[in-house]
């Protein structure tokens, strides 16, 4: 397990603007096309960082994601 609680981190307040601007940079047709595609992958990598950080999957190992998952996924189907 994490030795980090989750949202120990609070990087939605920190990352959520950018985010939320890398997003309308996006969708905005005065952008350059060529650009889109790294925007989408580091907007997609930040918000990964803040769901890992809100799960607590901070500092943790594989196994111990896969078994969080699996977890997460049985209580989804109960």
């Amino acid at each position: 397990m994490s030795k980090y609680s989750p949202g120990y981190f609070r990087l939605r307040e920190w990352l959520g603007p950018p985010i939320g601007l890398l997003f309308e940079l996006r969708q905005d047709p005065a952008f350059p096309n060529r650009l889109r595609a790294s925007l989408k992958a580091i907007s997609l990598q930040l918000v990964g960082l803040v769901d890992d950080d809100e799960l607590g999957l901070i500092d943790t190992s594989p196994e111990e994601r896969l078994r969080s998952a699996q977890q997460w996924r049985e209580r989804k189907d109960d």
